[in-house]
Formats: structure tokens, C-alpha cells, sequence
């Protein structure tokens, strides 16, 4: 056995003006998409007892991207990934509420914290 020794790469990033805005939209729709799954993981939960699908809300997501003009300028993914967090969220809060550890539900993403898509 060889011993590997491993070194940190480090990149900065430096987009145009264009592609600055394509971010800094991209975060902020993925915030206020990710704040509506909330709502709807609320309200599967407190009216089906139940959380929705994965599929349920990959469905939402584009049916949202599909009927907002202004979400069509970002990719679909980024959307899609917010469906999926919103969803790990939920659960892990469902799951640490009943272990007696925390909230039923998470909280809301305010629009300062919208720093990244996680």
C-alpha cells in the first residue's frame, strides 16, 4: 500500500456581467421555490398525513417553470434540486420532532440567507 499525499486545488470563478445575473437569479428563484415546497410539504402533512412524492413535486416544479415567465431564464435543474432539498428538509425535521429533538417543520429561507442553492 502507497501512501497518497493529496493537495487542495483552489478556483476562483470569475463570470461575466451577464452570467452574474443568471446566478444571482438562479439563487434567488431557488429560494422562493424552495420556501413554496415548504408550504406544500405543510400542507400534505396536515391534510393527508403524509408528505408529498418526490414525483409530486417534480411535477410542481415544472408546472411553476412552465407558468412563470421571469423562472424561465434559469435552468430547470436548479429547480428540481430545490424540490429535493425542501423535501430531505421536511423529513429530517419530521423525523427529529418525533425523537422529541426539534420542530415539526423547517423554517422559512429568508432573502439574506439566499447565499447558495443548498
Amino acid at each position: 500500500m502507497t501512501d497518497t499525499n493529496y493537495e487542495t486545488l483552489v478556483v476562483y470563478l470569475y463570470p461575466t456581467s451577464g452570467k452574474q445575473k443568471i446566478m444571482d437569479k438562479s439563487i434567488e428563484v431557488s429560494g422562493y421555490v424552495y420556501n413554496a415546497f415548504i408550504t406544500v410539504g405543510k400542507y400534505y402533512r396536515n391534510n393527508y398525513n403524509k408528505f408529498p412524492s418526490k414525483n409530486d413535486l417534480r411535477r410542481l416544479v415544472t408546472k411553476f417553470w412552465n407558468n412563470c415567465p421571469w423562472m424561465q431564464e434559469i435552468p430547470n435543474n436548479c429547480l428540481f434540486e430545490c424540490a429535493d432539498n425542501a423535501i430531505r428538509a421536511l423529513k429530517t425535521c419530521y423525523d427529529n420532532y418525533k425523537k422529541k429533538k426539534g420542530n415539526m417543520f423547517p423554517g422559512f429561507k429568508k432573502r439574506k440567507d439566499f447565499s447558495g442553492f443548498g
